[in-house]
């Protein structure tokens, strides 16, 4: 724990700040303040009968001259007011002397109370969490579920903050909202319409890239609408059949390579003209049977299936194998299924196929985006290379999302070289390859082709920058495609100039092998890393890691 920084407790109403500070305070031998009991101390009456007769300005202005008062104290367990996040001058004031922990409790254990005034039910209780998720999300250090019980709450609470801002750990760094599932929920939601409740959905440059794009096309009238997915092909692809089913021309624009990068059977489909406008785009889908190469991108499936049970009469897809990133479709018709939408999978020895019932509509629901898999793969990565106890949290553990393998890969490099396929869980193809610089022998990774296809060659990528910092990695032909072999382990001496080659994934992968450099590494480009994890550096630090040094 740092110094003596007081430990600062934010959430919602009914999240259980009260009862975790109170056991917490006697966990770590501080003295406790209830900022809500302490107001009330004052007012000489309940902080609802506070509201009814002062209203809420007035109550908000005491709770503010309350924090900065507490904030010249050191050594405190406080557990604030719901609302102590609306202002961020109160948060500005509490975090320089403390260490943010939100309590963050499922919003369907979330109750409301006639008590509160701005949570008396659970309805209200609910709008509350998705105003100020973002609120808590952006000024928290460490994020702590709060489902169990408040002496298990308070003991986990512990033991993260035993860790914090020390090299030994245990560490809890907060995972970023899964950037996969966050796409999908977002375009079910808005298909759905009215009534859907989406929480904790991921705040980077792609998902925000989708969400600005639903809201510009709902709110189109008329032909020429240009759709900007800087560099998000999730949101080109999904999109794609989407808005050209309204029968408009759309334009769709972007960033990078996104582009030129492969539009599979959507060239057959539609009618797509590369101008120096972007990619515009007409043409409508009638319902029938679609084969697809199952070697092509796994989100020109989902986009299908997106759109397909709006049309007027059932579909197929038929998938050839081999099937690659099958995970990610079956994250899609999950999504669906959520939404109220019958979709129907099938195997065969000659395909895999998805019946699509067509006259559907999707329904209104309600979805917790879990913490991002491929951050957690990363994390995963930086704890098998520094031998450092870094604590998951909030992933989704039935899940078919494929990044989730770096588990079970990692437990094997334990024991030394590996040979994997990683035609199904790609995104995690240059964590691997740094990882197994670390292992004893030569690991192969095999179907590694699509890596050719991403934000940048991350093949061409990793082995240009690997043999910078002094590894192996070679490139070969195999009989399921381009093979990467990585040969360790290999002391990392440091002291280069590095490029993420304006990848995310190469950026996050080449900073979290730094982590075990004998010297500093400048990384240029680092800043792309907000495509995914915006939050990446501050969670390396969170770690105990120094983050490599970026040029101004």
């Amino acid at each position: 724990m740092t110094d003596n920084k007081n430990i600062v407790l934010i959430g919602m109403p009914s999240a259980g700040k009260t009862a975790v500070g109170s056991r917490l305070a006697k966990l770590l031998g501080r003295r406790y303040e209830d900022m809500d009991g302490r107001l009330e101390e004052r007012f000489g009456i309940t902080i609802a009968e506070y509201f009814t007769r002062f209203g809420e300005a007035s109550f908000r202005a005491e709770e503010k001259k309350l924090a900065c008062e507490l904030a010249l104290e050191s050594g405190l367990v406080i557990a604030t007011g719901g609302g102590i996040v609306k202002d961020p001058d109160n948060m500005r004031c509490l975090a320089e002397n403390g260490i943010i922990v939100w309590l963050d409790r499922s919003v369907g254990l979330l109750r409301g109370t006639p008590d509160r005034p701005l949570s008396p039910d659970d309805e209200s209780v609910r709008r509350l969490y998705a105003q100020r998720l973002p609120l808590y999300e952006k000024y928290a250090d460490i994020r702590i579920c709060a489902d169990a019980g408040p002496y298990d709450v308070a003991a986990y609470t512990a033991q993260a903050l035993k860790g914090y801002g020390t090299a030994e750990g245990p560490f809890f760094p907060k995972l970023p909202p899964d950037k996969a599932l966050s796409h999908r929920a977002l375009i079910a939601a808005y298909l759905a319409g009215d009534g859907c409740r989406l929480f904790s959905v991921a705040c980077n440059d792609d998902v925000n890239a989708t969400k600005a794009a639903l809201e510009k096309f709902g709110a189109a009238g008329k032909d020429g609408i240009v759709i900007d997915c800087g560099e998000s092909a999730s949101t080109l692809r999904f999109l794609l059949p989407l808005f050209a089913q309204s029968g408009k021309t759309i334009v769709f624009t972007g960033k990078g390579r996104l582009l030129s990068r492969p539009l599979g059977i959507y060239e057959e489909l539609y009618d797509i003209r590369r101008t120096s406008r972007g990619l515009e785009v007409s043409g409508t889908l009638r319902p029938g049977t679609f084969t697809v190469p199952g070697n092509i991108s796994s989100q020109l499936i989902s986009g299908l299936l997106f759109v397909l049970p709006l049309l007027d009469g059932d579909s197929v897809i038929e998938i050839l194998p081999p099937f690659c990133s099958a995970g990610y479709v079956e994250l899609t018709v999950r999504m669906l299924k959520t939404a109220g939408i019958d979709v129907r999978v099938g195997k065969s020895d000659k395909a895999a196929s998805v019946v699509i019932p067509g006259r559907q509509k999707y329904e209104p629901f309600e979805y917790t985006v879990p913490a991002d898999w491929s951050a957690a793969a990363a994390l995963a990565v930086l704890s098998f290379l520094t031998g450092k106890d870094i604590k998951l949290s909030g992933t989704e553990a039935n899940t078919a999302h494929p990044d989730r393998a770096i588990i079970g890969l990692l437990e094997k490099l334990k024991n030394g070289a590996v040979e994997a396929d990683i035609s199904d869980c790609p995104d995690i193809g240059p964590l691997l390859f740094a990882a197994a610089t670390q292992a004893e022998g030569t690991s192969v990774f095999r179907g590694a082709g699509r890596l050719r296809l991403k934000e940048s060659d991350r093949i061409a990528s990793m082995q240009e920058e690997l043999a910078r910092l002094g590894c192996s990695m070679t490139v070969s032909d195999g009989p399921e495609g381009e093979e990467v072999s990585v040969t360790g382990p290999v002391k990392i001496r440091g002291g280069a100039r590095l490029s993420s080659h304006g990848d995310h994934r190469v950026a996050i992968a080449l900073s979290v092998l730094a982590s075990v450099s004998e010297k500093p590494v400048i990384l240029e480009g680092a800043e792309c890393v907000s495509k995914s994890w915006p939050d990446f550096f501050k969670a390396l630090e969170n770690c105990g890691i120094n983050a490599p040094l970026r040029p101004l």
